[in-house]
């Protein structure tokens, strides 16, 4: 394995990474400062030499620091913490062989804790480019065995032995040795450092790393701590890679997604500020230049999060398959395999990832969104159309369709380059639910606000965003039609979060192209117009469902059609009490940060602190049906589309 290897090269370095340790009881310091004591007493001359050639070791010099040492064993041949040292810079410079002559020595001198762990050390280093013989590696662990298990625990012992433990092929005195390095010292680089090698040598890989960070942030060097990594992650199965960058992704995931969210609440906020400034504003429609700067922010953001939602999709489906293999993996500790369960795990994420690759291929289709209305056959309605649009002061819109419920919008068709150029099918959709009672002047104030979307350029742009919802719609329905939708789904995680997101972010663009239409609509007809368009549309889409669904109920309990829903009238009413106060909590409640429009108190009160051209008495005697000829057909037409 490549820790193996790394390791056993690695011998010699290691071996002085364990002796500059700290003992149980002591730190290296104090350690060098007693025995050099102990020496002192003994002879004065031996003590000097002895701290000189400790301090060429620190400074590398390696001949000077032999030299010394061997003077001071030759004036004592009994102290044998000079004899190891010595032993130890000859093995470290190559010269194995007289280095484990000197730590038989030792042992025969002193057989100390610490002269056994080093010899031990010494009996797995390489010898002239050689691995140890097996007989060598026996005696090593036979040693080492009999230090870990005594009363005593001195950590540089700890950690020779866990190193004889690697070199010597024996696992479990490996563990033993780091275990107890681990209670004993555990702030210390060093035990981090075998915790890291023994955690690896074991298969704990996301532990070892978290180890060996630990170390180095304990003064492991980087050059130490860079090989030593590499060497675990060489030796990684391919799920712990996986695992370990997928982690890291939806980690990097996650903040990136925090980020968007939170400079779609601050956005959100300067919506709302900009439009409580009206007062101070231009209301010639365009509103102040601080407005473009915040409507192209917004641009960007939603085009940052859309980008996102499509590179977040890879990362969706290696954390699919780690959730399924980490399932089957549960299943094997338990030891059991629920044949059924497992199958149906299985189904699942192919489902799932079908889903995730055939939600990439969503295509926009310019396919008529209702019955298209003629024209030249509605002289009113389109010359109504070009008086609004002349007033905003844009192009009118091609195309009218009529929708069997209480819509009121404007859209583009056609492609990017056409919709750049503004030269896209310009479409306006009216339901016809909408149009009982829909005063002239008060439908042209509304007309106002959707062709200053035009103006706007709101439905120029977008597509991307679109595209991500039409993404995501077909990911939900996918999931949704084969039976995947779990709690515990990473797919459903994702869309439920990432929606959430996308809606924060893009229906904050949106409540600031509603505020900036406002203005085109009051500036152009006036507050109180466009108030009370407003206001009709909103009941008319509470009052017209009311309706719809009586007479849903007349048509079930008398298994009869209807011919004309928009004329028919229901056996049983609703209470007149119970709708007046379903439109009022209407008018008057609270969005939230998720809804893409404003409040419609905020409106009416924007409105009117914009004021605008007094217009009132245009057209408001007149309904928005005499614009329309042919009513009843409209109206049948409309009820066959309903009940399709």
């Amino acid at each position: 394995m490549p820790i193996a290897s790394w390791l056993r090269r690695s011998l010699p370095v290691l071996f002085f990474l364990a002796a500059s340790t700290a003992t149980a009881v002591e730190t290296r310091q104090e350690f060098d400062k007693r025995i050099t004591a102990e020496l002192r007493a003994r002879d004065p001359m031996a003590a000097d030499l002895f701290v000189r050639a400790d301090a060429a070791v620190a400074a590398g010099d390696h001949e000077t620091a032999v030299a010394l040492y061997r003077q001071v064993r030759a004036r004592q041949p009994d102290f044998t913490h000079a004899t190891r040292r010595l032993a130890g810079v000859l093995l470290q410079t190559g010269r194995d062989v007289e280095a484990l002559e000197l730590f038989r020595d030792a042992v025969a001198t002193d057989p100390s804790r610490l002269n056994l762990a080093a010899l031990a050390s010494a009996l797995v280093a390489p010898r002239g480019g050689k691995p140890p013989t097996a007989d060598d590696k026996g005696k090593a662990v036979s040693i080492c065995e009999g230090l870990t298990t005594g009363p005593q625990n001195e950590p540089v012992v700890l950690q020779q032995c866990a190193w004889v433990g690697i070199a010597g092929d024996s696992l479990p005195l490996t563990v033993a040795a780091a275990a107890t390095l681990e209670r004993i010292v555990p702030d210390e680089m060093s035990t981090t450092y075998f915790a890291a090698i023994s955690h690896a040598v074991q298969g704990q890989f996301i532990r070892a790393e978290l180890d060996l960070r630990r170390a180095r942030d304990r003064g492991l060097a980087e050059a130490e701590y860079q090989r030593l990594r590499a060497a675990f992650r060489a030796s990684w199965p391919w799920w712990v890679t996986v695992s370990f960058w997928s982690v890291i992704g939806v980690a990097l995931w996650s903040a990136a997604m925090t980020g968007l969210l939170v400079v779609g609440i601050i956005l959100s906020r300067a919506t709302l500020k900009e439009a409580e400034s009206i007062p101070e504003s231009s209301i010639d429609g365009a509103g102040p230049s601080r407005v473009a700067v915040l409507r192209r922010i917004y641009a960007a953001v939603i085009a940052v999060a859309a980008a996102s939602y499509y590179l977040s999709l890879p990362l969706l489906i290696a954390v699919v398959l780690l959730f399924a293999g980490g399932v089957f993996y549960l299943f094997t500790l338990i030891g059991r395999i629920p044949i059924q369960l497992a199958v149906g795990l299985v189904v699942v994420v192919v489902v799932t990832i079908f889903s995730i690759l055939k939600s990439l291929l969503v295509m926009s289709r310019d396919e008529d969104p209702g019955m298209r209305a003629d024209l030249e056959a509605n002289p009113r309605l389109k010359s109504v159309l070009e008086e609004v649009a002349a007033r905003i002061g844009t192009r009118p819109v091609d195309s009218v369709f009529l929708l069997p419920g209480t819509e009121f919008a404007v859209m583009e068709r056609g492609g990017v380059l056409k919709r750049m150029r503004e030269r896209a099918d310009r479409c306006l959709l009216v339901g016809v639910g909408v149009l009982d009672g829909f005063r002239l002047n008060a439908f042209r104030a509304v007309l106002a606000h959707e062709y200053g979307h035009f103006v706007n350029r709101d439905t120029s742009g977008g597509g991307f965003a679109l595209s991500v919802r039409r993404s995501m719609n077909r990911m939900a329905q996918g999931l949704a039609a084969s039976g995947s939708k779990m709690a515990f789904s990473p797919a459903w995680w994702f869309l439920a979060a990432f929606s959430r997101l996308f809606a924060r972010i893009s229906h904050g663009a949106s409540r600031l192209q509603e505020v900036m239409a406002d203005r085109w609509a009051v500036s152009a007809y006036g507050a109180a117009p466009f108030s009370s368009g407003l206001r009709h549309v909103i009941e008319r889409s509470i009052r017209f469902g009311v309706h719809a669904q009586l007479t849903v109920l007349d048509m079930q309990a008398t298994h009869t059609p209807v011919n004309n829903l928009y004329a028919y009238t229901p056996k049983h009413q609703a209470s007149e009490d119970e709708v007046r106060r379903a439109v009022d909590e209407a008018l008057s409640r609270q969005p939230t940060v998720y809804d893409s429009h404003p409040s419609p108190t905020q409106r009416f009160e924007w409105a009117s602190r914009i004021g605008g051209p007094d217009t009132r008495g245009d057209g408001d005697a007149d309904d928005a049906w005499q614009l329309f000829e042919k009513r009843r057909e409209i109206e049948v037409e409309m009820t066959s589309r309903a009940f399709v």
